[in-house]
């Protein structure tokens, strides 16, 4: 199998992930913030989250590192895990492992480096990953036990590459542009999203609250509707005790949930989800 994805942050604000999916794009990796500038979240990571978890579209994190020591690794994971928080992620979670760390470390403490953060949020309940140059995968680290994200602007697959980012600025085998942007692109091998869920890692053991929240387009849901906003109520109504798969299908299972809710909750139980039922969810969640 193989997956297009992009991987995008602040300097792509304003992209829209509906004209991205609309260009062929099937997931996204969101920066979430880093420690090359202090601790921080980047400007568009909420933005961009919510934009993708309305499209239904698959994604990932990851944090742009500047540890050159084992104890400010484990500062930056925990501040990685605080970004990553009430959320859920359908692929890997990433540390960005490049410039200083490649060139002010020597092999065995990058490595003890990256070990400690990749550990700590793997312990944290994620599936995690590291982003590097193939260069820096070959001769600067030892990691084998994380998946891999290579970046390698050229024609081919990198050996032992389960993503591949093929493409920035430079883009040998595609337009480099996304929605009329320059965006990072990549190739993924992995059926992430089935093995993450199945072992209920990065936020899929419960649902968040921050999707939870988030507004249903179109209220009116009934049974046969199909697509984002019948997933969405199948996400709500699963955080609220059903066992739904959340597929955008709402069919009889989804509707008896549904009904079954209604009446617990005091509102005419039609199966039908509108305005009525819409205000007591949000007044629930």
């Amino acid at each position: 199998m193989r997956k297009f994805g992009i991987d995008i942050s602040k300097w792509q604000k304003g992209l829209s992930l509906a004209q991205a999916q609309k260009e062929g794009v099937q997931f996204a990796i969101l920066k979430a913030g880093g420690s090359d500038a202090g601790h921080y979240k980047d400007a568009c990571f909420e933005s961009f989250y919510l934009q993708a978890k309305t499209l239904c579209m698959p994604v990932g994190a990851y944090y742009f590192g500047r540890d050159l020591t084992v104890g400010q690794a484990e500062a930056s994971a925990e501040h990685f895990i605080e970004l990553l928080s009430g959320k859920q992620f359908e692929y890997p979670v990433y540390y960005d492992v490049e410039g200083a760390m490649l060139t002010k470390t020597n092999k065995a403490e990058l490595t003890a480096i990256v070990n400690a953060f990749c550990s700590r949020l793997e312990s944290a309940g994620y599936w995690v990953g590291v982003y590097s140059q193939l260069s820096g995968f070959n001769s600067e680290m030892n990691i084998s036990h994380y998946c891999r994200w290579v970046a390698a602007w050229r024609k081919t697959k990198p050996n032992g590459a389960d993503m591949w980012q093929f493409g920035g600025e430079t883009n040998v085998i595609r337009s480099n542009k996304i929605c009329g942007r320059v965006v990072d692109q990549d190739y993924c091998y992995v059926d992430y999203p089935s093995l993450i869920k199945e072992k209920g890692l990065n936020g899929w053991s419960n649902t968040p609250k921050l999707v939870i929240k988030m507004q249903i387009a179109k209220p009116v849901i009934r049974a046969g509707s199909t697509g984002a906003n019948a997933k969405l109520l199948q996400i709500n109504l699963n955080a609220l005790g059903a066992k739904l798969k959340e597929d955008g299908i709402f069919g009889i299972s989804s509707v008896r949930a549904l009904k079954e809710w209604q009446k617990k909750n005091g509102l005419v139980v039609d199966g039908v989800y509108g305005a009525k039922s819409a205000a007591k969810m949000k007044e629930l969640l």
